[in-house]
């Protein structure tokens, strides 16, 4: 049987002073007589860093029956019990090693704090336009959402997916996928596998949650605006950045900051997550930026802000326009045209479009996990 580790109930004792910081895990072995056999376990078995710190010695004591008692010693060494050394421009590697000729290795002065905020303003264009969604003809028409359901997935080809939820209808709807943001148009319908117009992706893969609608009919073609935001007849009335509040705060400690991690987290400030971050999807979470400030037990305090928002599938803007997805950062607006209503003329939406405003970034540059 290999050995097997576990930590014991008093671990990770720390010791810190104006110079040092040091923390211990402590351990069981068992199902071992072999010490190198054990120092092998434990190395492969924890982390090279720990809370900033650098993995530095192992010990083990036999106790008896194959059971060992042993330790992981983890400090601010720049060097490791491995012989590798951190990367400087890592934000959790407390080594002072860096070099004033490299900025991005440059320290950031434990005299200093500092405060990243969200970018804010008005715009008049985005950075894409999503969708461009025309809206119906007078005389055209277009039912409700029709069927939907929380998971589907890729089915026995690239164009099938097998959905679990309400039945499907006919050949010809519209559907559209939680992990896929744009419209099908289904082809076939068999039981609760839909075949679609286009590949869907890898066989097995997860589409997550899906919706059906009828299909348009007297459907016409948006004006391309070029990415303007809110355009009329005689001017772009453009969007207010949003400035949410925090809806989840992150602090933890890091032993140093350099100058290239704070760039790094400054270019990330005001951009959404680009892959699947603590369980939101791409596009659901916006950074709000930083807090740091250097604290008299030898260590930055680091406070990392984001706001939340779902995205959105299936919208309906009207009886004429459906939009397949809306991102949760997303800025949809319309266009109007006029119509008479019970013989008075109002303004209804005639195209819609999304506008992505918020660029989005790699979140696990924060350094904090995915």
């Amino acid at each position: 049987m290999s050995v097997t580790i576990y930590e014991k109930v008093g671990s990770r004792p720390v010791s810190l002073s104006a110079s040092s910081r040091t923390i211990s895990l402590e351990f069981i072995a068992m199902y071992s007589y072999d010490e190198v056999e054990v120092q092998a376990a434990l190395i492969s078995g924890t982390p090279l860093t720990f809370d900033g710190l650098v993995r530095q010695s192992t010990g083990s004591k036999h106790v008896g029956a194959g059971v060992w008692e042993c330790t992981v010693e983890y400090d601010l060494s720049a060097t490791s019990l491995d012989g590798s050394t951190n990367d400087p421009a890592d934000p959790t590697d407390p080594a002072d090693n860096s070099d004033p000729a490299d900025p991005d290795n440059s320290l950031f002065s434990v005299e200093s704090a500092f405060e990243i905020v969200p970018l804010s303003g008005h715009i008049t264009t985005g950075y894409s336009t999503r969708y461009m969604w025309a809206g119906l003809t007078p005389s055209g028409d277009q039912g409700d959402t029709i069927a939907s359901g929380e998971e589907s997935t890729v089915g026995s080809d690239t164009n099938k997916a097998v959905l679990v939820g309400d039945s499907p209808t006919l050949v010809g709807d519209k559907i559209v996928f939680e992990d896929r943001p744009k419209e099908f148009t289904v082809t076939a319908v068999s039981g609760m596998t839909v075949t679609v117009d286009s590949p869907l992706g890898a066989v097995g893969r997860k589409l997550g949650s899906w919706g059906m609608f009828a299909a348009a009919t007297g459907k016409g073609t948006a004006p391309n605006y070029e990415q303007g935001i809110g355009v009329t007849r005689d001017r772009v009335e453009g969007v207010d950045l949003p400035a949410p509040s925090p809806d989840y705060t992150y602090t933890h400690q890091v032993v140093r900051v350099t100058w290239g991690y704070y760039r790094k987290l400054e270019s990330l400030r005001s951009k959404t997550n680009s892959a699947t971050w603590r369980g939101w999807k791409p596009g659901e979470v916006l950074y709000l930026g930083t807090s740091g400030s250097w604290q008299t037990g030898g260590f930055w305090k680091l406070s990392h802000r984001f706001a939340m928002r779902r995205n959105r599938y299936a919208v309906r803007v009207s009886p004429s326009i459906t939009i397949p997805f809306v991102g949760g950062w997303e800025y949809l607006w319309c266009t109007y045209r006029d119509k008479e209503i019970s013989n008075s003329i109002f303004q209804v939406p005639s195209n819609a479009y999304v506008e992505q405003i918020f660029r989005r970034g790699t979140f696990s540059d924060i350094g904090i996990g995915v």
